[in-house]
């Protein structure tokens, strides 16, 4: 983050390509070379998060469903991402993981 707040280099959610009809294994590998590390989840509910060093995290719901979130913004609020990127106020994405 550069001086007033403003950021000068994207965050590897927006970089992540999408994930959608993707096997796991295969989602696991592109994370982990975008800097992505599994963070195991006591009691998360059958969820697989993974951070990145630059407070980006990425949900894998039990369902398949991916949930792309920038670093926090203030107290526990984190932005929402899509599948390409961008920021988005929806909790339903469309980004899912091949069965």
């Amino acid at each position: 983050m550069q001086p007033w707040g403003i950021q000068m280099t994207k965050l590897a959610v927006e970089t992540l390509p999408d994930l959608s009809r993707c096997s796991l294994p295969t989602a696991v590998r592109w994370m982990e070379q975008a800097g992505f590390r599994f963070h195991d989840v006591e009691g998360g509910g059958g969820y697989r998060e993974f951070r990145h060093p630059d407070g980006s995290e990425i949900w894998i719901r039990p369902s398949g469903e991916i949930v792309r979130l920038g670093p926090k913004v203030t107290g526990k609020h984190r932005a929402r991402y899509d599948q390409r990127g961008k920021k988005t106020a929806s909790n339903n994405t469309g980004e899912k993981l091949s069965p």
